[in-house]
């Protein structure tokens, strides 16, 4: 049960988060996001639309070497270490200038990945990285299964509206001629 949660918490993160960590001259600084909200940038010199389209695949390509450095090691919880800082990075993919629609469902999509993070944030620190380690953990620390069992719900809910997110998202970026498919698919 506890790897089905894990692996459920990091694919439905990892498939929607990705990071930028491409800083361009041509673009202004941005003032910080708040919890579910794009950051609040300039418009860049470049187009929007193309800024923000490089923005999600640079992140689309961080999501995919967490995904397989933890794949290959065996081990999701190295991809869920990496988590937080993506979806800080997701927040500063600039959206200034970018059609309504696309920017409320990059919005909707950041607001539900912060609740999947919150969820996750439940997850101890001391939680071992080798699978072989977690039985052994997990008898020791029965509360941990406990807290497991009563995230799952919450879990599935938010994996849920991170899914109908990037369903919104999708929709409105190939209406406005973006693709955000390597974004979306990262990680699968």
């Amino acid at each position: 049960m506890k790897n089905k949660l894990i692996v459920l918490a990091s694919a439905g993160l990892a498939i929607g988060f990705s990071a930028c960590d491409k800083k361009s001259s041509e673009t202004a600084v941005s003032a910080p996001a708040t919890a579910g909200e794009p950051a609040a940038a300039a418009v860049p010199a470049v187009d929007p639309k193309v800024a923000f389209q490089e923005g999600l695949d640079a992140l689309g390509g961080e999501i995919e070497t967490a995904t397989t450095e933890a794949k290959t090691a065996g081990n999701p919880m190295l991809l869920m270490q990496k988590l937080p800082e993506i979806v800080a990075k997701a927040k500063t993919v600039p959206t200034a200038g970018l059609p309504e629609e696309v920017t409320a469902a990059y919005g909707k999509f950041l607001k539900a990945t912060d609740t999947m993070m919150e969820i996750m944030a439940t997850i101890p620190k001391d939680l071992p990285t080798k699978p072989d380690e977690m039985a052994t953990y997990m008898q020791a620390h029965p509360e941990v299964m406990k807290s497991f069992a009563e995230a799952q719900p919450k879990l599935q809910a938010a994996d849920a509206e991170v899914e109908a997110a990037k369903t919104e998202l999708q929709a409105a970026a190939e209406k406005n001629g973006i693709n955000v498919t390597k974004f979306l698919n990262a990680g699968k």
